[in-house]
């Protein structure tokens, strides 16, 4: 359903739109009306429609006063059809200006009313897609970088697209018709691995689709987290709390679980290791980390959390592996005699493997990551996910050595080049900030002049002032 509201000041001309808009068949909701732009600023603010149905002229506050309002001030902007009895040339270049899609003189043609709304919708549900679309790739390269750095640094004008959110992890994926019923649910592929962020917007309704998947896959192959509000806890600690949810049921005899976690620190150390090509240094490391651990429960626990490091950063190529998925041997381990073996015959030649591939490739993944984004920042889809396809190498990977390498995140250098490129625009073209936003990668002009305030403490339109007056 998409909502809809008409301002109007004249009570007969209200009705009679009401009764020549056929809301069912156009599968709308009507949420209210006002008789000025003072009374549907209200009205905008309470039920954030898609579409709004304005007069002109009011009393209080004109229709284009108001629509001006509405950009200015809300993060939602719907789209506006304007009906005048005046046929002023003056009032449509305004209407333009702001973004007006349709201007429709009095009196109202009925048929050319439906006409014009049927355009918008369709023009509102393309969006709709394109913009859920941006929001996947931007969720999931900030889901990767908190389950690699283990940080709760949320970016102040990253917008979570819903208030509450679980995580689900398992070796299995979960049916496509759960995931094709479901708004906000978000893969994060994982080598062999799933871990899927399922957001709502209550607590019971993340609840509700938590439990319908949990019945879609058998209980030993999954784990999930607490459903928490998107300003309480790190994704990192939902993910952990998913991982440790799934390890108790897949092997219950487990104790000590929490004393077995490896740390972020221990991780990226790992992976460091790893990156030297020297088999011995990593085969001495991970037996460093596993001193502490001596009974076969905490074993188990330590080198279940190696998969799920291993199968984070690494694509294990089906040749190594001696099942359809190489942790099924690894559960049915019931002690110590059974893991060294599995850790001699399964575990060792993978990570003999991975270390080699390192042994025989120095290339620099961070530096050929900053020269791609340089050519390609104005694609307003990039992400993460589509430079690592680009490297031949995971997310993850490419999140842990780019930071390490460059000193800041990947999202927040390819929040920089695009500043940067928008400064230049701003001082040496003429184009509006619709335009500049749109050339230099963001697809919301009002996205981008909050980023760019964060960045520079400016607003765009301060910034070129400024800039201008320096020359």
């Amino acid at each position: 359903m998409y909502k809809m509201m008409i301002v109007e000041d004249e009570p007969w001309i209200r009705r009679g739109l009401e009764k020549a808009i056929p809301w069912e068949e156009l599968c709308i909701q009507y949420v209210g009306h006002a008789r000025n732009g003072v009374e549907a600023l209200q009205v905008f603010e309470t039920y954030k429609p898609d579409l709004v149905l304005t007069d002109i002229k009011m009393p209080k506050m004109d229709g284009l006063a108001m629509i001006e309002k509405i950009i200015e001030l809300s993060d939602h902007t719907p789209k506006f059809i304007i009906i005048s009895g005046y046929n002023d040339f003056e009032y449509a270049k305004r209407a333009i200006k702001y973004g007006v899609v349709d201007y429709i003189l009095k009196p109202i043609d009925p048929n050319e009313l439906k006409a014009s709304i049927i355009h918008i919708i369709s023009k509102i549900r393309d969006e709709k897609r394109e913009k859920r679309k941006h929001t996947a790739l931007k969720l999931r390269s900030y889901i990767f970088e908190q389950i690699t750095h283990g940080e709760h640094e949320t970016e102040e004008e990253f917008i979570f697209p819903f208030d509450y959110f679980g995580m689900l992890f398992s070796f299995y994926p979960l049916p496509d018709d759960i995931v094709r019923e479901e708004e906000h649910i978000y893969l994060v592929q994982l080598d062999a691995q799933y871990l899927y962020m399922i957001g709502g917007e209550s607590l019971e309704h993340v609840q509700g689709i938590l439990e319908s998947c949990q019945e879609s896959l058998p209980a030993e192959h999954q784990g999930i987290s607490q459903v928490c509000h998107r300003n309480s806890r790190s994704v990192y600690e939902a993910f952990r709390e998913a991982i440790l949810s799934y390890q108790q049921s897949s092997h219950r005899e487990s104790t000590g679980i929490a004393k077995t976690s490896i740390s972020v620190k221990e991780e990226a150390e790992f992976i460091h290791m790893i990156q030297t090509g020297d088999q011995q240094m990593v085969v001495h490391y991970m037996n460093q980390l596993l001193i502490p651990y001596s009974t076969f429960q905490q074993q188990w626990s330590f080198y279940f959390q190696l998969i799920i490091l291993i199968g984070k950063y690494f694509h294990i190529p089906s040749s190594l592996l001696k099942s359809d998925s190489w942790f099924s041997d690894f559960k049915a381990l019931r002690s110590l005699d059974e893991l060294i073996l599995w850790k001699n015959q399964v575990f060792l030649p993978i990570l003999n493997y991975i270390v080699m591939q390192f042994h025989t490739t120095k290339l620099d993944y961070s530096q050929l990551a900053k020269a791609f984004l340089e050519e390609h920042y104005r694609d307003s889809s990039l992400s993460l996910d589509q430079v690592a396809d680009h490297l031949g190498i995971s997310p993850a990977y490419l999140s842990l050595s780019f930071k390490k390498s460059v000193g800041i995140n990947f999202t927040n250098y390819v929040t920089k080049i695009r500043i940067e490129a928008a400064k230049q625009m701003l001082l040496q073209t003429q184009s509006n900030l619709q335009e500049i936003s749109r050339e230099v990668g963001f697809n919301d002009v009002k996205y981008f002049m909050k980023v760019f305030k964060k960045e520079t403490l400016l607003t765009p339109n301060r910034f070129r002032e400024l800039g201008r007056m320096n020359v």
